[in-house]
Formats: structure tokens, sequence, C-alpha cells
């Protein structure tokens, strides 16, 4: 099993993110169907409780054939999934607490579509998944460049294939923690374990116990694990074309996390209180936190119908309303120069719902993930919470995005950019953030275009941006990645000047264009790209409600509809001379 347990080391943040995608997606769903996931059971009749719940297995079995889940593998869960609506307690508050039974029954169903497409036994349901978006960027790219790196024959293939159905005593799906790894022998007896809350320190604390002992035989001293040379770090990177070339790039160590170490131990900090936000701006980059008001030219320019846009957050139903939407919402409004209909009383009350041990998170029982946290901190930013150490731990927080910086892999480059937007939040406040030693270095050695499955417009965004947030440092971006990449992003032009004809990439491209300081000299791609933004980008339009998907109705429609208007409104924002 040493093969799979470091595999899913390896995977560890991108398999909670696919979960964590599958169970969004499946919550739209059952908000389609009209679950109340928010009702509270003594508000409900039991048989209308009972109705719901069924709905939502029903749902769930759907759900898991839409995205490629073998029926039989269904039917091989179906007495767990029939004995969750005849569940009942006191720890069952509201129908979502059902919904958290099944996220048991999902993550064995996720994790072993995670290791079919690692064995080559069944390609076709991550495949299934990722068209349906569920799947974090180069989730199987990675999961390729683990099999290259590590040999898995016949004889580890059958061990993994014999113990699988009885992997959840090994591994703690829900957070892919660590159990006694002796426990898979012994036979697997049912059992009722009452429901406790999830504490991300304490399991995280156990997690790097039990894989210490797990893999230790394995590791160097500084923690790195040992495949040709002990200098070779356990997470090795992907070879490029460039490597192919022989051109070898220097790269500076990293200190490496201690397995026994306590969370609070490794990047040591002071409380402080922080401080007003302060004002220097350099780029975009800076109003995270601290939107400003944009140009009344610009917005009169983009068709916003404002009244829809402030009273979706009445239209809209309280499951619609979480961390995301919240930041989204409120950096608009902030932007278009229209005061919050929330009070941070509300704000708070909602917050709540998605801070797990005072770090935010998707839900109280869930981990964190750098994007959660940046849509928290941002938002706290936004409406001076940052300093409500009732409700969030700003040194856990800062710790917890530190802990991204310990390993660079390339395909990560997202996951370090919400961390680092996050951290930058902070050290604006006054609280002092360490330089990442060695991280900016590779981030810029990493050429994308060496890469063979990568996303243009997010991954170049993302890697501008890191570089950008080290300008101070003296750090800056190569001069060949102008040309590169600008050509790159034009051959992603459409006829009606669009890039990929979506607005959020249209935005993106002129925000790149940006960073690269070539406004100037692509000020004709720029003025086509604003006049397509200009004459497609409806939002919040009333007579979109006819559709079947739609901002009122669903909530997925509701997010993008406010995830483009905010990249629209950020991105034209830096071209005020083209209005």
């Amino acid at each position: 099993m040493e093969v799979l347990i470091n595999f899913c080391t390896f995977l560890k943040p991108q398999i909670l993110e696919y979960y964590e995608k599958t169970y969004k997606y499946i919550k739209d769903l059952l908000v389609y169907k009209e679950v109340e996931l928010n009702a509270t059971i003594i508000d409900k009749h039991h048989d209308e409780i009972i109705r719901m719940v069924d709905l939502m297995i029903k749902v769930t079995r759907v759900s898991l054939k839409t995205i490629g889940v073998p029926e039989n593998r269904i039917k091989e869960h179906e007495r767990q999934l029939n004995e969750i609506p005849n569940r009942a307690g006191e720890e069952y508050i509201s129908v979502e607490d059902y919904f958290n039974d099944i996220k048991i029954i999902l993550n064995k169903f996720l994790f072993t579509s995670v290791v079919d497409f690692l064995l080559d036994i069944d390609k076709n349901q991550l495949n299934t998944a990722e068209l349906f978006g569920l799947l974090p960027n180069q989730f199987k790219e990675m999961i390729n460049q683990y099999k290259a790196l590590n040999i898995i024959d016949e004889n580890v293939k059958n061990e993994i294939l014999r113990n699988i159905q009885n992997i959840d005593q090994v591994i703690d799906l829900s957070i892919m923690g660590y159990k006694d790894i002796h426990e898979i022998s012994k036979p697997v007896q049912e059992k009722k374990v009452p429901r406790k809350e999830f504490n991300f320190k304490n399991e995280l604390e156990e997690f790097k116990k039990d894989i210490s002992e797990i893999i230790s035989p394995h590791l160097g001293t500084g923690g790195e694990r040992i495949v040709q040379s002990p200098q070779e770090n356990f997470f090795l990177f992907k070879e490029t074309k460039s490597e192919e070339k022989t051109r070898e790039l220097e790269r500076e160590p990293i200190k490496p996390i201690k397995f026994g170490q306590a969370r609070e131990e490794l990047y040591p900090v002071k409380h402080v209180k922080l401080t007003n936000i302060s004002e220097t701006i350099d780029s975009f980059l800076d109003y995270y936190g601290k939107f400003p008001k944009i140009e009344p030219n610009i917005i009169q320019s983009l068709s916003i119908n404002s009244v829809n846009l402030i009273n979706s957050r009445v239209a809209n139903p309280n499951d619609f309303l979480d961390l995301e939407t919240l930041f989204y919402y409120i950096a608009i409004l902030k932007m278009i120069g229209i005061g919050f209909p929330f009070s941070s009383i509300e704000i708070i009350e909602v917050a709540k719902n998605y801070i797990n041990d005072n770090i935010f998170s998707s839900s109280k029982m869930d981990p964190s993930t750098p994007l959660q946290i940046l849509h928290g901190i941002a938002l706290f930013s936004e409406l001076e919470l940052l300093n409500r150490n009732d409700i969030i731990d700003i040194q856990k927080i800062r710790n917890t995005l530190m802990l991204e910086f310990e390993k660079f892999i390339p395909e990560n480059l997202s996951q370090y950019f919400y961390s680092m937007v996050a951290l930058k939040i902070l050290e604006r406040r006054g609280l002092e953030i360490p330089y990442m030693n060695g991280i900016i270095d590779r981030v810029i050695q990493q050429n994308l275009l060496d890469l063979t499955d990568y996303d243009p417009v997010t991954d170049i965004f993302n890697q501008l941006a890191l570089i950008k947030f080290f300008k101070k440092q003296g750090k800056s971006i190569p001069s060949h990645f102008k040309d590169d990449y600008i050509k790159e992003l034009k051959s992603l032009m459409q006829k009606n000047d669009s890039i990929n004809g979506l607005i959020t990439d249209s935005a993106k491209m002129l925000l790149i264009i940006d960073m690269l300081d070539l406004k100037e000299r692509e000020k004709t791609t720029c003025g086509k790209i604003i006049t397509y933004i200009k004459k497609n980008a409806i939002f919040f339009d009333s007579r979109t409600l006819n559709e079947d998907f739609n901002w009122k109705k669903h909530k997925l429609a509701y997010v993008l509809e406010l995830r483009m208007l905010f990249w629209t409104l950020l991105a034209c924002s830096q071209y005020v001379d083209l209005f």
C-alpha cells in the first residue's frame, strides 16, 4: 500500500478539491429539485423530512451515474444509502446533516474513481467528471506525473485492488488523513460512529504523526523522499522541453516541514491587532480587500441591471450565499459605488457557517482551501472584520496559507495565487509575511509553454500575478514572456474578438496585457476585446430569467454571473482611456 499512501500525500489537496466540486455540483441539483438543505428538522413534519432525504438520495444516485460512476458500484452501497433517511438524533439539526452522511459514501466513490485512473482500470469516470468541470486544474496530468515517477507493477496493482474496498480503514477519506496501516488486514466491522465536530488542527497533527511513521523509512533527514538521490524532493518536477534540451534550472532549496512540528511552530508570529489597510496601490492586485469605486463612464458603458443585482441577495435562496458569492457581491458593489444591503452582523452570521476551527472553509466540517480562505479574508477586510478574534484566528489562517509554499508544484499555480493574495491582504494590514525562499524563482523559471497540458489564460494570469507580488524584492517578469505569452494568447482570439468566446477569459486577457506592460503596444487588441465585452456582456438581465439555467433559479448560474461581472469590472478599470 506504500505506493497508494504516497500517492495520497502527493495529491491530497487536489483530491479534496475534487470532492468539494462534486459536492457543489450535487447541491446545485438538489436546490434545483427544491430540496431545502437549510431546513431545520424541528420546523418540518417527519414525513416531509423523509420525502426530502429520499429525494436527496435519488438525486445523488442520478448524479453519480451522470458523472460516470458504474451502476454496479453504486449498488454496492445501496443499503448504506437507503439507511440514511431512517437516521435521527440530536446530531441531526438540518436536512443538510443528512447530506453530510451522504458525503461519507460519496468520498469512497470519488476516491475509487481516482485509483481506477491511476491503475489504468477505468479512465472514463475522471474523463466524464472533467467534462462537468469537477476536476482541479491539471488533475489528470498530475496523476500521470506520479505514475511516471513511481513504478506500479502487477504485484503492486493487485495488492491495491485486493485492499481497495477496505481503504477507508487506512485512510480517512473525508480529510485524506491516515489511520494505522496495520488496520487494513483486520476484518471490517460495521458500527455506528457518533458524529463529532471536525477539528482541523487536531486532524492535521494526527496526519503529520501518522504519515511520518508510515513513510519515514523512505525519507531523507530533511523530509524529502529518496527516489534517485537525497536531493530530490518528494514532489518531483515535471520534465519540460527545456530540460530535455539539457538546460538545468537553478533551484533554491526550500525549508522542509518536519512532520512532527506543530503548525504554530512552523511560522511563529506575535499576536497583533491588524491596522487599517495601506493606501499604496501598485496594481489592480492590490484592490483585493479594499476595492475602489471605478470610473462612472465605465459602468455606464456596460449593461448592468443594478436593481436586479442589488435585489439578488433577496431574490435568491439563502443556500446561494456562501463566502464566494458574498465576496463577489460585495466587491462588485464597491466597484460600481453602491452601498451594501448587508449589515456586518448579517455577514458574520452567514460566514459562521463557513468557518472550521477559526479558519475559513466550505463548511463547519470541511477542511479549508486557499480559495475559500481568500474569499473570507477579502470579505472580512472589506467590512473591517479581520480583528474579530472570536470568529477567526489570523495566526492559524496565516500559517495554513504559508504551508502551501513548502513545496513547489507547477500545476498548483492557482493555489499559490489564492494564498498569495490572501497573505498580501494580511501583510498590508500589518501582519508580517516572510519571504517564500526559492518559490518565486521557480515560478519565474517555469515556462508554461513547456507543459503538455495547461490552461493558457488562467495559468499565465496566475504566474504573472505571483511575480508581480514579489516586485518589491527585485523580481521581474522575464522579457521573453511578453512575446511568447502574447503570441500564445492571441491564437485564442476568435472572429468576434473574444478570447475563447468567454467574457471572463477576455477580461483576464486585458489584465495579462496590463501586467506585461504592453497596453500601449497592444492598444488595438485591447480596444477590440473591450468592444466585444461592451456588446456582449449583459449582466443580471431580467430576460434571461426565461431560461432554465438563470442567475435567480440556479446557484451555479448566479456564481457565474457574479464572476463574469467581477472580472469585467476589474479589467475595464485598468483601461479608462478606452471608454
